[in-house]
């Protein structure tokens, strides 16, 4: 059997069971967790990056930064929004690397124009791969992103 769409670096406890005319039976306990090897990948510009997955709700960019900047997962604590490009390139593989289920994703850019500084690109609808600015109140997802090499 295999477990899919688990969540990294969280601890999923897994047993088998049996139920009959005599009552339901457990087995053995077992703690799987989804390795870091697991974790998506995409390359840019002869660099390869692991994605983590999405934290959750929409936030703003000063929060999705933060959180970036802040994430210790695996181990690791270098992971960072994606720069405009980068972010892209997430979109064209967007199917291999799966969890792009909203609209739309910061980007790290902080000066798109005058008016709206913080960058995104849709993921989804009629503008599916264009770049947009928004203001400090907007919301998007994000992707944390790492360069592997």
């Amino acid at each position: 059997s295999s477990l899919t769409g688990l969540s990294p670096n969280t601890t999923y406890y897994v047993r088998a069971y049996a139920t009959n005319a005599n009552g339901t039976s457990y087995g053995t306990q077992y703690s799987v967790v989804q390795p870091y090897d697991t974790l998506p990948t995409f390359m840019y510009n002869g660099h390869t990056y692991k994605v983590a997955p999405d934290p959750g709700p929409s936030m703003t960019w000063s929060t999705a930064n933060t959180y970036c900047n802040g994430l210790e997962l695996y181990g690791y604590s270098d992971w960072r929004l994606p720069t405009q490009n980068e972010l892209y390139q997430m979109y064209v593989d967007r199917n291999s690397i799966g969890g792009f289920d909203y609209l739309t994703y910061w980007t790290s850019v902080t000066s798109c124009n005058g008016t709206f500084p913080y960058g995104f690109i849709y993921f989804s609808g009629s503008n599916a791969g264009t770049y947009n600015c928004a203001n400090a109140s907007s919301t998007c997802h994000v992707r944390p992103i790492r360069q592997v090499n």
